[in-house]
């Protein structure tokens, strides 16, 4: 996504046939969105007699996580521009002359090359959603209780960036040939992939119960 560009036309744009925004870029904002939601539960905690209550680590701790949510809702706004950027190259490659086996041979390997380019930045919004959901965790524990369903919400937005990020490095995957750098991203996305599922659940369990309450 364009940072400059107007939601409605975002969303236009999506819809529409062409290949870019996709799924990579639309991760993405759902990241910064779900991250924009943990900073709203923060920004209506701090003023809250919950928060002066805290002792002074714990204030320390919640100030500088929001903080750094900031960043990450700034770095998640900037991979969903890139992922456009990346996918077009793919988009070339493809589009290269194939009539002769060289020239076969010349877009099978720019193919490749701009595929392993271009799935480093889903990889990249999976590993900052996996940081938003670890930072969620002190929002969760001492925002303010009024705002836990604006945190539910935001919980799910930053876990579907982090599978949707996923899911696209996968699909990438499928069009290379190096086995080895196949499996490696694999294991990568493994890893995060359960660490971020169990962030979510904790982080859930958390909100109910204190929307039973």
């Amino acid at each position: 996504m364009n940072i400059n560009m107007g939601l409605n036309q975002y969303v236009d744009k999506v819809a529409s046939k062409e290949r870019t925004p996709g799924g990579g870029s639309v991760a993405a904002i759902l990241g910064s969105l779900g991250c924009s939601l943990a900073s709203m539960v923060a920004n209506l905690t701090f003023e809250k007699d919950l928060y002066k209550a805290l002792g002074v680590h714990q204030k320390e701790a919640f100030s500088q996580s929001f903080e750094e949510l900031q960043q990450l809702i700034k770095k998640l706004n900037q991979l969903a521009e890139e992922d456009t950027c990346v996918f077009d190259e793919v988009l070339k490659a493809m589009s290269l002359p194939k009539n002769t086996k060289q020239e076969k041979y010349e877009q099978k390997k720019a193919i490749e090359k701009a595929t392993q380019l271009a799935l480093q930045t889903p990889l990249n919004t999976a590993k900052v959603a996996l940081e938003a959901l670890e930072l969620q965790s002190i929002f969760v524990k001492w925002g303010n209780p009024d705002t836990m369903s604006d945190m539910g919400v935001g919980i799910w937005s930053v876990y579907a960036a982090l599978e949707g990020a996923l899911i696209t490095v996968k699909i990438n995957l499928y069009n290379l040939s190096d086995e080895v750098y196949k499996n490696k991203v694999l294991k990568e996305c493994e890893k995060i992939m359960i660490r971020g599922r169990k962030l979510r659940d904790q982080h859930l369990d958390e909100v109910y119960k204190k929307l039973d309450n």
